[in-house]
């Protein structure tokens, strides 16, 4: 998904709504607050909104206030797990921001995403979010926003020094595979993120079983790729891992 508009993609007022398995470029240069993709509601709660299994980026570094993934208010709960957001480097960019909320009785989930270079890579805004499993690397303001606005903390990777919960871990670097070309798959070698992610298998409120290629997660690895031994078989990849895809022309 490619568009000049402020939000390459925007559903509102539809509850159930799933968005899963696209490449969206938030691509408008010259304006302010971009989304890649937008939940929004004019008035009406809406309920289970999932975001999965995407690639987001932005390639315009100069914009101020964009967003990977934006959820207004009303919406909850909401599932945003597996994702990949990277290059929201501008003023006040964020990878994953939640709205504010007249009602914070339930939470959103934000679970295994890998967001690469934002200045807040997971805002929590005023609503009571749930962050686990998430990898933020290259955040140059905040990784996971502030502790005061999640439920729930646990088992993130933050490169920054500040971060709560059982399981997290600060001011840690996490080695993919070719982070440079956008290939964000963990290294085989990589031992901060591998294995010691949580197991969401069993929790009846997320239940998820697999990564960002609906590959099962036999190991409970941080981010949206599980580790895999990649050194056969594949030679061509991207940043699904397979090369059978490319993020337009000059990116994985």
């Amino acid at each position: 998904v490619r568009s000049r508009r402020q939000r390459q993609m925007c559903i509102r007022d539809r509850s159930y709504t799933v968005v899963e398995g696209l490449q969206v470029e938030s691509s408008t240069g010259g304006a302010s607050y971009n989304s890649g993709i937008s939940l929004t509601s004019t008035g009406n709660k809406l309920r289970n909104m999932k975001i999965k299994n995407n690639i987001i980026r932005d390639s315009q570094p100069s914009n101020t206030g964009d967003n990977g993934i934006y959820i207004g208010p009303n919406i909850e709960p909401s599932f945003i797990t597996n994702n990949i957001i990277y290059d929201f480097t501008g003023s006040d960019n964020n990878g994953i921001v939640l709205g504010n909320d007249i009602d914070d009785s339930e939470s959103s989930f934000i679970v295994n995403n890998t967001i690469i270079n934002a200045e807040d890579c997971i805002e929590p805004g005023y609503k009571e979010a749930i962050a686990i499993n998430n990898i933020v690397q290259g955040c140059t303001a905040s990784g996971l926003g502030s502790s005061s606005n999640f439920r729930l903390e646990e088992n993130n990777i933050t490169n920054l020094g500040i971060a709560n919960g059982a399981g997290t871990l600060t001011s840690t670097t996490v080695n993919f595979v070719d982070s440079t070309n956008k290939d964000f798959r963990l290294l085989l070698s990589e031992t901060n993120a591998v294995g010691n992610g949580q197991d969401l298998g069993r929790r009846y409120d997320i239940s998820m079983t697999s990564d960002i290629r609906g590959v099962a997660r036999t190991s409970w690895d941080m981010g949206a790729f599980s580790i895999h031994d990649y050194s056969t078989g594949i030679v061509a990849f991207d940043s699904l891992g397979d090369g059978s895809c490319l993020l337009y022309t000059s990116d994985a």
